[in-house]
């Protein structure tokens, strides 16, 4: 049927939020008052209550709930609307939606194909115990945070990656393994309560968190070197140009400073280590910054600088992957600031591995963003190619100029 007003929906959300709907359990009619059910639905009055009026009426013909006479002799006005559990798929059959009972058998089934699905031998047994709880768990859905029923299309990405975070070796910064395992470099930060609970579920209390799983955080501190002066209180805090090493400040003291200032006449971001090091190395009076996705320190620490000094130029020097490019298209977005890239062109290499699903997307991704405009070329000819090629900040060897722009 057709809906063409709210009511009938609003008398589902009504009914998926009684004990029926969430749990299958209680057998009471749900019987909100009429009026209250066409005003709440917006359609207390005018053409829209005609419509209403129309639609609860058909589905009282059809059976699939009942109106309730305001006086039995009176079958013109109504006081109650009532919906039995007993005609619940009738009910959503008539309105054409998916009944609360379906979705939750549908979760079962979700839960039982899991259990189905390759994880690392040592957590084979802990993995089929945690799918079959959770199967048992959604037929009257108890005790199944963090999932959400309406929510199956998460739920089972949920899923796909805490198989995947099962078979994760080794450390690395929590965003970079973000990238590799569910294609966002944010998302396991964002659901990272939801994951590490699944986690320690999944493999019988045995991983509790992303750090001793190898999944780094995110330092808290902006990493840089060379010609950077910071200022607390009127007293100079920090003179980083006389320094051999590189310096760190926290987002903390970042805010708290009462002035930040470069004699530089630009500022260079450097995704990799090894490569700013090398840079720093050289003493070239060129501020170097290193970051990969940008932590709430550096964005900081960037912003001032730009704020203070709006003639200072800013440039990136990255990775030509599908990470490389979103990580200076994370840096524009964040910080503001028109951050031209240096050196990430793509080069060919056709022995390197093919582009996976997941960086073909984020590409086509970024060659729609306007923010990366500038380099939607070399993102062009990276996709075209069909492989990742010479993607690696390393590849340029060490600096073959000792200042701007250091390579050719």
């Amino acid at each position: 049927m057709k809906l063409q007003s709210k009511v009938l929906l609003k008398l589902a959300e009504i009914y998926e939020s009684s004990a029926a709907g969430r749990y299958g359990e209680g057998k009471l009619d749900i019987q909100p008052d009429y009026e209250a059910l066409l005003a709440v639905a917006g359609c207390a009055e005018g053409e829209r209550r005609e419509l209403a009026e129309g639609e609860l009426k058909a589905a009282a013909a059809a059976g699939v709930l009942s109106l309730q006479p305001i006086h039995r002799r009176d079958t013109r006005h109504f006081a109650k609307v009532r919906l039995s559990p007993a005609n619940e798929r009738e009910f959503y059959d008539w309105i054409g939606r998916e009944s609360p009972t379906a979705r939750r058998a549908g979760w079962t089934a979700l839960f039982r194909e899991a259990a189905t699905w390759s994880v690392p031998e040592r957590w084979c047994v802990s993995w089929g115990k945690f799918c079959e709880r959770r199967a048992e768990g959604a037929k009257k859905w108890r005790a199944m945070e963090p999932f959400r029923v309406n929510q199956m299309v998460r739920g089972r990405r949920m899923l796909k990656f805490t198989v995947r975070l099962l078979a994760w070796q080794g450390e690395r910064l929590v965003r970079y393994a973000s990238y590799d395992i569910t294609g966002d470099s944010k998302r396991l930060e964002r659901w990272q309560g939801s994951l590490q609970l699944l986690l320690s579920e999944a493999t019988g209390g045995e991983v509790r968190s992303f750090e001793k799983h190898g999944l780094l955080p995110m330092p808290r501190v902006a990493t840089f070197h060379g010609p950077l002066r910071l200022w607390t209180n009127g007293n100079l805090a920090l003179d980083a140009s006389q320094l051999a090493d590189a310096s760190a400040s926290s987002a903390e003291d970042i805010a708290s400073a009462s002035r930040i200032e470069t004699p530089a006449t630009r500022c260079l971001i450097v995704e990799n280590k090894a490569p700013f090091l090398e840079l720093a190395r050289l003493q070239s009076g060129t501020l170097l910054v290193w970051s990969s996705f940008p932590n709430a320190a550096t964005v900081a620490l960037l912003r001032r600088l730009h704020a203070a000094q709006p003639a200072l130029e800013f440039f990136h020097h990255g990775d030509t992957d599908a990470a490389g490019f979103d990580i200076l298209c994370d840096l524009r977005q964040q910080t503001s600031i028109p951050l031209a890239s240096h050196h990430m062109h793509y080069t060919a290499d056709a022995d390197s591995v093919e582009l996976t699903n997941d960086e073909r997307a984020r590409l086509t991704r970024l060659l729609k963003d306007p923010r990366m405009s500038a380099e939607h070329a070399d993102i062009a000819a990276l996709l075209a190619s069909g492989r990742k090629g010479n993607f690696e900040q390393e590849r340029h060897r060490e600096p073959l100029l000792a200042h701007w722009p250091f390579f050719h």
